[in-house]
């Protein structure tokens, strides 16, 4: 019953606000109005109808320009300061001895070899079990794998190339080489396929067989 009790009182308090509200606005406009007639042609009516939408479209702006928030502007975008390549882990010379090794297959190997220990690196379960040099030297080992799987096969013309954990076991076995672990390999083909992905020029030495042509990048 109190509840009811309130929400009664309130809305006559609302009614009275409403009320007294626009006897201030009825009174104004008159007064403005009965001023106005004196220089216009209106009537009275006519001037104290004109005046209270006027003073009804001034308050409501000036109300909503009081309870705009005021924002200040917007920052321009920050764009870092462009940072050096970070040099590669695993360093050219690994796979060349002299001018003439400077080969595709050389520049493909060593840019497959770090993109793999990369991910070797970001993955806790391997680099856990193994230290630098031994994940270094497993990436040189899978980019020897990995060419001698990509040379055995018939090269595609167009589209996208996806190299397989099956394609690796099989070139190791052929290799005489003993096969690693499924997720070793799996890390190891990922990193794999998003190079072939992202990479046109990886690509192209694979699909044209171009090995021993001498690289461009070196």
């Amino acid at each position: 019953m109190r509840a009811v009790f309130s929400f009664l009182l309130l809305l006559l308090v609302i009614f009275l606000v409403g009320l007294l509200c626009l006897a201030v606005i009825m009174g104004w406009s008159v007064g403005v109005g009965w001023l106005l007639i004196k220089v216009t042609p209106f009537t009275l009516f006519e001037a104290t109808l004109l005046v209270m939408i006027a003073s009804i479209v001034i308050g409501y702006g000036a109300i909503k320009i009081m309870t705009t928030n005021v924002t200040a502007p917007a920052s321009a975008p920050y764009f870092p300061p462009p940072v050096e390549d970070e040099p590669s882990p695993i360093p050219t010379q690994r796979f060349y001895k002299s001018e003439a090794q400077k080969t595709n297959e050389a520049w493909f190997r060593y840019e497959m070899a770090n993109a793999i220990y990369w991910d070797f690196d970001a993955d806790d379960d391997i680099n856990t079990s193994m230290n630098e040099t031994e994940m270094k030297q497993l990436a040189i080992r899978l980019s020897e794998v990995l060419v001698g799987a990509l040379k055995s096969q018939r090269p595609k013309r167009g589209g996208r190339l996806r190299v397989t954990v099956t394609q690796l076991k099989k070139q190791m076995d052929k290799m005489g080489q003993r096969p690693y672990d499924d997720d070793i390999l799996l890390t190891a083909v990922s990193s794999i396929n998003d190079m072939l992905n992202y990479d046109e020029d990886l690509l192209e030495i694979v699909q044209e067989q171009t090995w021993d042509e001498m690289a461009k990048d070196w």
